[in-house]
């Protein structure tokens, strides 16, 4: 569906993901990896036809080629529970995560949902896994789509040195994907939602993009035994909840990573 689609394969880390499409086929869905020609970050998926067996590779790109940003690991869900993938979610070496919506009948119509979902703070390296997970919101009842992912990024060993690890401090996130309008419109299962309008009133900006300062922050500490333990309970204010009375309408939760050592950080919560 794109020239040259080989361009945009790096090195792929991730594991691929063996998913039911909703043009009825059977696919393989992996990230496109690290190392590409291109630097695009995004995702292939290969169909394979029920009756011939014929595979057909489709490649959705972020539209982000040259800035070498890449992502290793897809997280396919069926929003509907009925084992048919809707969308993929996916991290970039460059803190971005990334939607992709597989919802059409029609391979030409499946692409990214425009603008990255959510972008760490300096650019925190995402290469673990982004879990969506389905959670009642106990103030509204409502069900959020949540995404949980941690930061950080190992750079393998090779014939002239030891596995490395990203410098800098890492976190652990917790973030809403508001942004189902588009499936609730279509769909008997609902989900929490916001349109671009409320989304503009409550962030104060017309971008689409959450950020770290619309999180509430945790606090996590170590003690001498090497132990991390949550030593806040900072409730989260619900963007949209009429009951809301917390912090400015945060869309989730983060905790930074303590200790100096960053490897450990990526070694516990990436995979």
């Amino acid at each position: 569906n794109v020239s040259n689609c080989g361009n945009n394969l790096g090195d792929t880390y991730g594991t691929p993901m063996i998913r039911r499409l909703h043009n009825g086929d059977w696919g393989i869905i992996f990230g496109n990896g690290l190392g590409s020609a291109s630097g695009d970050a995004g995702i292939y998926v290969m169909t394979i036809n029920p009756s011939t067996a014929a595979i057909t590779t489709y490649y959705l790109s972020t539209g982000q080629a040259g800035k070498s940003e890449r992502n290793a690991y897809v997280s396919p869900v069926a929003m509907a529970g009925d084992h048919i993938t809707d969308y993929v979610y996916a991290g970039d070496v460059n803190g971005n995560v990334w939607r992709f919506d597989l919802t059409s009948s029609n391979p030409s119509n499946w692409a990214v949902t425009p603008g990255p979902l959510f972008t760490t703070p300096n650019g925190q390296p995402i290469t673990s896994l982004v879990q969506p997970a389905f959670v009642t919101n106990p103030s509204s009842g409502d069900i959020q789509v949540m995404l949980y992912f941690g930061t950080g990024e190992e750079f393998p060993i090779t014939n002239s040195s030891a596995p490395s690890f990203a410098s800098g401090t890492q976190s652990f996130y917790g973030v809403w994907d508001w942004n189902m309008a588009t499936w609730n419109a279509h769909s008997l299962t609902q989900f929490a939602s916001l349109s671009s309008t409320q989304m503009a009133s409550l962030t104060g900006t017309s971008a689409s993009t959450l950020s770290v300062s619309n999180l509430v922050q945790q606090t996590v500490t170590t003690d001498s035994s090497n132990n991390r333990n949550i030593d806040t309970t900072n409730p989260i204010c619900w963007a949209g909840t009429q009951a809301c009375t917390g912090p400015a309408h945060p869309f989730g939760c983060y905790i930074t990573l303590p200790g100096p050592n960053p490897q450990h950080h990526t070694t516990a919560y990436e995979h």
